[in-house]
């Protein structure tokens, strides 16, 4: 999977819309493994089928983007803004 779409790259295929996509969903404390059963469950609604290292680099995407906030435990963390 690419960082950004291009002439080659489908959006749907890009990691910039994998955390788009993943922005979209609940903000509620997750680990990693739970994001990824989200999204497996949640497939169908998507047309691209990212493996588990394309949900890992979108979700530092949105950690770069200040889109996720890491909780205490260091294990958990909560899609949306740090406050």
């Amino acid at each position: 999977m690419e960082l950004l779409p291009n002439k080659h790259v489908l959006f749907c295929e890009s990691i910039t819309a994998l955390a788009g996509y993943i922005r979209t969903l609940p903000a509620k404390p997750r680990t990693l493994d739970e994001l990824w059963a989200d999204i497996k469950r949640d497939a169908a609604s998507w047309p691209g089928r990212p493996s588990p290292d394309d949900v890992v680099y979108a979700l530092d995407v949105l950690f770069a983007l200040k889109q996720v906030t890491m909780l205490d435990d260091g294990r958990r963390f909560v899609l949306g803004q740090a406050q």
